[in-house]
């Protein structure tokens, strides 16, 4: 059975319980008596190079590669267009 987070409005204690999936709705009282709502968890994924706000860039001398392709591209692109 998984686990389930729930959040009061009211006072917003949280509260983890071990339920099964279809019961994951259902109401669960707070301790100042007040409902509770199911909190959806959002699931963590790990970064990995490429969907990642610091890719995996390879060595210096890579990099210095890919910046000269993408200098002679601009390049290219001045050039045909001032044709």
């Amino acid at each position: 059975m998984p686990l389930y987070e729930y959040c009061c409005r009211h006072c917003g204690r949280t509260h983890t319980c071990l339920r099964k999936f279809e019961r994951r709705l259902d109401a669960v009282a707070c301790v100042c008596g007040a409902k509770m709502d199911w909190m959806f968890p959002v699931p963590h994924i790990e970064p990995d190079g490429i969907y990642s706000y610091a890719p995996n860039i390879g060595t210096a001398e890579d990099w210095e590669r890919k910046q000269g392709k993408i200098k002679e591209r601009e390049e290219q692109n001045a050039e045909r267009r001032n044709r």
